[in-house]
């Protein structure tokens, strides 16, 4: 039915460093910190996705929004982002269209902060993972994702058909 949603659960974005381009962001170790019901997934626990990515248990579109605040440790310019990719991580994936963002980090003493933030729609099929990624365009790591003012970063994902 149209204006539905069939669940939604939101996870916190883990407050480790990363190293530069296509390193899995750690999104799932203490489990979902809001939503009321499973809009069909479950979180990964083994492999290279574990704590990290979401297996689709129910084929649907699917909105996906995440927000994350990272802090530069380069000591110079960096263009640094996440997008989300679906598919098999040891075998065919592809990028989330429109779910990339990047932006602009200058390492110094007011400049060293920036937050990604994306929220998209894409239709998925049961069996299939999800996670998300980060990318480096230009410069380098580490970068690390932090809390703001109490607040973790945030992946919610949440199914409306």
């Amino acid at each position: 039915a149209t204006g539905m949603v069939f669940g939604s659960l939101q996870y916190p974005v883990d407050e480790i460093q990363y190293g530069g381009n296509g390193d899995i962001v750690q999104d799932t170790n203490t489990g979902p910190i809001a939503g009321t019901s499973n809009p069909g997934i479950s979180a990964e626990t083994s492999g290279p996705l574990a704590n990290a990515g979401f297996r689709i248990n129910t084929t649907g579109v699917y909105m996906i929004h995440y927000s994350i605040t990272f802090r530069s440790f380069y000591a110079n310019r960096s263009v640094v982002g996440v997008l989300m990719k679906a598919g098999d991580v040891n075998g065919v994936n592809s990028a989330v269209y429109g779910s990339a963002n990047v932006q602009y980090l200058r390492y110094n003493t007011y400049g060293q902060w920036s937050t990604v933030s994306s929220t998209f729609t894409v239709d998925l099929s049961a069996n299939q993972s999800i996670w998300l990624e980060t990318v480096l365009l230009n410069g380098s790591g580490p970068f690390e994702a932090v809390t703001v003012g109490g607040a973790p970063s945030t992946l919610t994902i949440t199914r409306i058909a």
